[in-house]
């Protein structure tokens, strides 16, 4: 009888590992068996004689089982990351043109920290993207008039105290109509249906 061929495993745990890798997580992906002196240490063998597919992911503070969604381009940074890339740019050219450091363009690309409104606006003019795909805004409900309301006015990159200005209402009221709280009077809605049509794209 045909033996049945072994499924893979993934396996994920911290390894002692050389002090130049101190801090490092070691992802095995894909390898039906692994050498183990103890529960605690890996064998490490050369390049060439790396037959079991280690990878080295650096060390964060998702589960194990997210590790590597930051670059499936349905997160924030990742998606800026992707259009930075497709735009032919380097961290530093970003830099460069944007203002910013490049720590905080490796934090909002890590997904380490989101990007203000004020800076996705900026990011969306000079890698040429929607405000909306840099936020992942599309990925908001929008099943009721508060939610539609915030949600058109995030995809304009607009804060809270920017569309309250725009609008000619004050802070709280707006806050209250994304809350759902209080409904906008009838002499507001040619306004937000104005800023809502982008929902409808």
């Amino acid at each position: 009888m045909e033996r049945p061929k072994p499924q893979p495993v993934y396996l994920f745990y911290q390894a002692r590992v050389p002090k130049s890798l101190k801090g490092i997580w070691l992802f095995v992906k894909e390898c039906t068996c692994i050498a183990l002196t103890n529960r605690k240490k890996i064998r490490i063998d050369k390049r060439a004689d790396n037959n079991l597919d280690l990878f080295i992911v650096r060390r964060t503070n998702s589960p194990p089982w997210l590790l590597g969604h930051q670059w499936s381009g349905n997160s924030p940074g990742a998606r800026l990351r992707q259009a930075r890339v497709t735009n032919n740019m380097t961290i530093r050219d970003l830099c460069a043109v944007t203002g910013l450091s490049d720590v905080a363009i490796k934090n909002l690309e890590s997904n380490k920290f989101n990007a203000s409104l004020p800076n996705l606006r900026m990011f969306a003019k000079v890698l040429r993207v929607s405000i909306g795909y840099l936020g992942c805004f599309e990925m908001l409900p929008e099943n009721t008039l508060a939610q539609r309301v915030t949600k058109a006015r995030l995809f304009h990159g607009l804060t809270k105290e920017e569309f309250a200005q725009i609008i000619g209402v004050d802070v709280k009221t707006l806050r209250n109509w994304e809350q759902g709280k209080h409904v906008p009077l009838p002499r507001y809605s040619d306004v937000l249906n104005q800023y809502m049509e982008v929902l409808k794209g």
